[in-house]
């Protein structure tokens, strides 16, 4: 089964996700498949140079369709795709699957007061001081 956990930056979908990977014991039981990582690995490849970032994105979305099979064929029995997924992801990844897995998806949300605190969090980390 694959699952895709989507929501804005910020709702917490990679904490949820490796939550749900270790009430499920972990590995072989479950994984995480995060589109933003594919899509920073993406930089490095020449091929994809020039291309806009919306474009980039999908290609991301789609190699996680097939890291995700692999890891079903594996003997993984959930996979937990991570990633914001507009409806055109969606489609992207679901045209990638070719029907040749169970699909399931799940929006996250939280209020935005909680939200713009989380974001603000965020970046208070990622803030570089020179």
């Amino acid at each position: 089964m694959i699952l895709l956990l989507r929501g804005a930056p910020g709702v917490g979908k990679s904490t949820a996700a490796a939550l749900a990977v270790l009430q499920l014991g972990g590995a072989p039981r479950a994984a995480v498949v995060e589109v933003d990582d594919l899509r920073g690995d993406l930089w490095h490849v020449s091929a994809v140079e020039g291309m806009p970032d919306h474009a980039r994105h999908l290609l991301a979305v789609a190699q996680a369709a097939g890291v995700a099979l692999a890891l079903l064929g594996a003997g993984v029995g959930l996979v937990i795709v991570v990633d914001t997924f507009s409806r055109a992801g969606v489609d992207a990844f679901t045209r990638a699957l070719r029907r040749r897995a169970g699909l399931r998806t799940v929006t996250l949300t939280v209020g935005r007061t909680e939200h713009c605190e989380r974001l603000c969090a965020t970046a208070d980390r990622h803030t570089v001081t020179l």
